[in-house]
């Protein structure tokens, strides 16, 4: 049960993970730090680097980021000695394993930009996933001639030691240690299939009626922006430091310019992907509710958090846009 839940706990939280020691009577726990314990690889272990800026095109998606999501075909024939890998793409990637009879797959390490995930492996694997992403302990890069040197300080940290060479990855597929002949037979974990990684949720206007559905998000109502308006307008007056007698600040100044498709944000949510254009939406964050994942696209965000907007069409971005032009025009108009 507990080696159960922490795996699940890995698919949410990558940065903390989940380690198994090579004793199998110690207990597995939660190991934050960019490294392994000394006991996961030997003297005797080959340390290897893959990867590339990106593998074979896949679809659907492991994350939201936008980008095409590739996959990574990786296989492990070394039954003389144990492997541990060090593994790197730019880009959303899943990396699926398989290895020859007798091959020893003691650690892995999986760096990058956006989302890495690794397929094909025992869940009990000692695994360790930093990248941008996920804030991970040891920081990110992928596998390029140009971050060699970021590879040999993530190898030093976690395993204590140099490479032993540098694969680059051939339309997705890398194969680590000898090898691979027509008859060898090639075995893989069921695990963590591939797909247990994709995400499912939907894209643009379909994902936004997935959100109300759940429960997660409302419709904006008249009174949301009224609410917005209100509290712009007194936060105005307290910061200004106005004299009792002054005018009143005209609350229109703090209308939200531009509204369409509003909805109100109930819970942690991640924002759909693809919302531009006519699928684009204004969203008002509640207060107390996390600021939420995902990227906005062509959509807006006022949070009641920090009453505060984020996004194209705020409307101190939209007076901005307008000023700059105006002073465009202004000299352009000007004739020598």
């Amino acid at each position: 049960m507990y080696k159960a839940r922490i795996f699940a706990l890995r698919k949410l939280y990558e940065n903390l993970v989940p380690y198994t020691y090579s004793k199998n009577y110690e207990l597995q726990g939660i190991k934050g730090a960019c490294g392994f314990d000394a006991e996961v690889i030997t003297k005797n272990t080959q340390l290897y680097a893959g990867g590339a800026k990106g593998g074979k095109e896949i679809y659907p998606n492991i994350d939201q980021s936008g980008r095409r999501t590739t996959q990574f075909e990786v296989i492990v024939n070394s039954p003389d000695k144990p492997v541990a890998l060090i593994l790197g793409a730019y880009e959303p990637s899943i990396w699926n394993f398989a290895w020859t009879q007798g091959t020893k797959i003691s650690a892995v390490v999986v760096t990058g930009y956006y989302r890495q995930a690794v397929a094909g492996l025992p869940k009990d694997t000692p695994l360790l996933i930093s990248t941008h992403d996920n804030g991970g302990p040891c920081g990110f890069t992928y596998v390029a001639d140009k971050n060699l040197t970021r590879i040999t300080e993530i190898s030093r940290n976690a395993f204590k030691r140099e490479v032993t060479s540098v694969l680059h990855a051939s339309l997705g597929s890398l194969v680590f240690g000898d090898q691979i002949d027509m008859g060898d037979k090639l075995f893989t974990s069921k695990d963590t299939p591939p797909e247990i990684f994709f995400d499912k949720s939907l894209p643009g206007k379909a994902g936004l009626d997935d959100l109300v559905r759940r429960g997660l998000i409302r419709k904006l109502t008249h009174q949301d922006t009224e609410r917005w308006i209100r509290l712009k307008t007194d936060l105005s007056k307290i910061g200004s430091g106005r004299p009792s007698r002054s005018p009143e600040i005209p609350s229109l100044m703090f209308e939200p310019e531009y509204i369409y498709n509003g909805y109100v944000i109930l819970e942690k949510i991640t924002i759909p992907a693809k919302l531009y254009g006519a699928d684009a939406a204004t969203f008002f964050l509640q207060k107390g509710v996390p600021y939420p994942k995902g990227e906005l696209g062509h959509s807006t965000l006022y949070d009641f958090n920090t009453m505060s907007c984020t996004g194209v069409n705020c409307a101190e971005s939209r007076r901005r846009m307008r000023g700059a032009v105006g002073n465009v025009t202004s000299r352009s108009s000007i004739r020598p």
